[in-house]
């Protein structure tokens, strides 16, 4: 496993995509203006990347590995068989984990082996999938992804508080 998620190529990428995301962002809370509560709409965003970052780090630099981590170098796993053989790629993102095809598809030299206990079961592969299409667009930065499943979590959290607002669950100041 590959533990530098420090590098140039890891903070780039990332730093990209956090000015795109707050400009997205900040279109989205400018749409809705007119509506009090938005206005813990950026507070929600910068608070789930921040709390991101700090389980990100801590992953990093005190566990040193772990699933989360793990997931994502599955995902860059895959992402480097996309570019070492494409049709090995979309053999393996439709189908599910099988041992014959990660010694068939996978090396040491050109993409690397994932980590077995994401590999052999479904339902992690499946993450790592998910995350593989994200490495597609983030340049297989850590960071960058991290970004981003923070940009979806706060979207969906910022839908459920609105729910909640909708059928006046509680006071609007309370929920966030």
């Amino acid at each position: 496993m590959r533990f530098n998620y420090f590098g140039l190529f890891d903070n780039i990428p990332a730093i990209i995509w956090l000015v795109i995301l707050i400009v997205i962002a900040n279109n989205y809370r400018s749409k809705h203006r007119d509506k009090e509560h938005y206005k813990y709409f950026m507070p929600n965003l910068y608070a789930k990347w921040g709390f991101g970052m700090v389980f990100a780090l801590f992953y990093i630099l005190v566990y040193r590995g772990g699933d989360t981590v793990a997931y994502f170098e599955t995902a860059r796993t895959l992402n480097k068989l996309l570019l070492h053989n494409p049709a090995g790629w979309i053999e393996q993102m439709t189908s599910g984990p099988s041992s014959e095809m990660v010694n068939r598809l996978f090396d040491i030299r050109n993409t690397g082996y994932p980590p077995g206990w994401i590999y052999r079961e479904t339902n992690s592969l499946f993450v790592a999938k998910v995350f593989s299409f994200l490495g597609l667009i983030t340049f297989n930065s850590y960071w960058a992804t991290s970004l981003i499943i923070g940009f979806l979590s706060a979207r969906a959290s910022w839908r459920l508080y609105e729910l909640a607002l909708r059928y006046q669950i509680n006071r609007h100041g309370w929920l966030v």
